[in-house]
């Protein structure tokens, strides 16, 4: 398998949620691109991490932990590959499915393992792929989570585990990650909110300078006159009206193959241009102070 053909099968893994006909433009596009970005991850990360936990759970006695990761795999398989459910279910699914792998992780390593930064980042990842409405659901999940877990410390079912070494400490830990988590959470809404208004703002200038184009467009084309549209830089043609056909004898794409100053009679040509100079010149000077220029070319 050569090198373009990997490329290829990693792009298409990668950006696999991320389509074409998608907007660009749009958080929708991005929150999608992100998701696809994670779950190949996941798969080829995540996924053998996940089965080795299970293993070490599994051989050390605690058969349910290791069921559980297993699970947990599974359902990240499932979100990813079935495309039946909507995108923001699946999204929804893979999220609860590290929420819950860091639970596991929280209390087998204490507040202050890779658990408690795991479940930072899950609301992380939650701020930046789902909407308001599943968000909230998630936090509420998470607070009754975090209450069953501080019942169950203080009833000393975790006895003997990482969770239980640092009880003192648990609610401080506790509090101060609800706290992490409810900033986090309010900035990065604040943040997408800003940019998907940003964004509302250029797509909706998109839509009314194409149709000013194409009503611009419209009158050009049907016009007697002839209209032209020139590029000083490249000195080429951006548009020929079609009414050249019937004035001058060119079809549009003959024309639009000429070089402006070619056409030009006499010294008008070496004139125009000075002129242009001159007056991209004043221009760059003074961009915010546009002026109008009118020439006479034969």
């Amino acid at each position: 398998m050569n090198r373009e053909k990997i490329k290829a099968f990693f792009d298409s893994v990668i950006n696999r949620d991320a389509v074409a006909s998608d907007d660009t433009t749009g958080i929708e596009f991005w929150s999608n691109k992100i998701f696809s970005l994670l779950s190949f991850f996941l798969i080829f990360l995540g996924g053998p991490i996940l089965l080795y936990g299970s293993y070490l759970f599994y051989i050390d006695g605690y058969v349910i932990l290791a069921m559980v990761e297993a699970m947990v795999f599974l359902v990240i398989v499932f979100a990813i590959y079935n495309k039946k459910l909507r995108t923001d279910t699946r999204k929804f699914l893979i999220i609860l499915s590290i929420y819950v792998v860091s639970i596991v992780l929280l209390v087998y390593t204490g507040p202050y393992g890779a658990g408690m930064i795991s479940v930072v980042f899950s609301f992380v990842l939650s701020v930046a792929l789902l909407n308001k409405k599943r968000n909230r659901i998630f936090f509420a999940i998470n607070l009754n989570v975090f209450v069953i877990l501080t019942v169950l410390l203080y009833l000393d079912v975790f006895n003997g585990l990482a969770i239980e070494v640092f009880n003192n400490y648990w609610l401080v830990n506790a509090f101060t990650a609800q706290i992490v988590i409810l900033g986090l959470s309010y900035l990065f809404t604040m943040i997408f909110d800003g940019l998907e208004s940003q964004t509302q703002k250029i797509i909706e200038s998109k839509t009314l300078i194409a149709e000013r184009e194409e009503k611009y467009r419209l009158l050009a084309d049907t016009t007697a006159d002839m209209i032209w549209v020139y590029n000083v830089s490249t000195g080429k043609f951006v548009y020929i009206s079609p009414s050249i056909k019937d004035l001058r004898g060119f079809t549009v794409e003959e024309a639009m193959a000429q070089h402006f100053v070619d056409k030009l009679a006499f010294d008008s040509g070496h004139h125009f241009m000075e002129e242009i100079s001159r007056t991209t010149e004043e221009f760059i000077a003074e961009p915010d102070n546009p002026k109008r220029y009118i020439y006479e070319v034969q």
